[in-house]
């Protein structure tokens, strides 16, 4: 018999794309009615670099279910599992030389799923979590949290009640909202 891993609970996942000062200003300049912008959203649809569970103030928000039977997670997370930190990718400050650009795409999702099955008995001590930083050169750093079996990821299964947001930034720490018309833009 198959056992069954399942992580449930609010997901996020954020999608950084570079784009070049002549791309950055088409998209100020068209907002979401060019091309451009068509072909980066859906680009963007597709990908996820920085994804996984919401936590807050170090506590997870989402459970972990063996064969549908809660694990407790809640309680029992930051005493009896190993969590691994990585390395902020990207900047949580401005960066200095020549400012960047991005598209960034967030969407979030309040009911997420993601499993692993498997054939061999639970064993607690092959359960981790990996949280995974993403710096916004704002000050901001975006915190996810993965749940990992035997060194093995969880698969993304499904989700519902969504939002979707999109915007620019650069490495100077500037954070621009796209517009769905046309505008004049005099420089950036």
């Amino acid at each position: 018999m198959k056992n069954q891993l399942m992580a449930r609970g609010k997901m996020f996942g954020l999608v950084f794309k570079s784009i070049n000062k002549a791309e950055f200003k088409e998209l100020m300049k068209n907002g979401r009615s060019g091309d451009l912008y068509e072909s980066l959203k859906k680009a963007n649809n597709n990908e996820n670099d920085h994804y996984g569970f919401y936590q807050w103030e170090g506590k997870p928000f989402f459970e972990l279910y063996l064969n549908e039977a809660s694990l407790g997670l809640k309680k029992a997370y930051k005493t009896q599992y190993e969590i691994k930190s990585l390395p902020v990718n990207g900047s949580s400050g401005k960066l200095k030389g020549t400012e960047q650009f991005f598209y960034v795409t967030e969407k979030g999702f309040k009911n997420g799923n993601s499993m692993i099955e498997f054939d061999e008995e639970f064993d607690p001590r092959e359960l981790r979590f990996e949280v995974s930083r993403r710096g916004m050169f704002n000050g901001t750093i975006c915190s996810l949290i993965n749940p990992t079996y035997r060194n093995e990821y969880f698969n993304h299964i499904w989700n519902w009640s969504g939002f979707h947001s999109d915007y620019l930034v650069s490495t100077k720490g500037k954070c621009y909202d796209l517009q769905n018309e046309k505008r004049e833009i005099k420089s950036a």
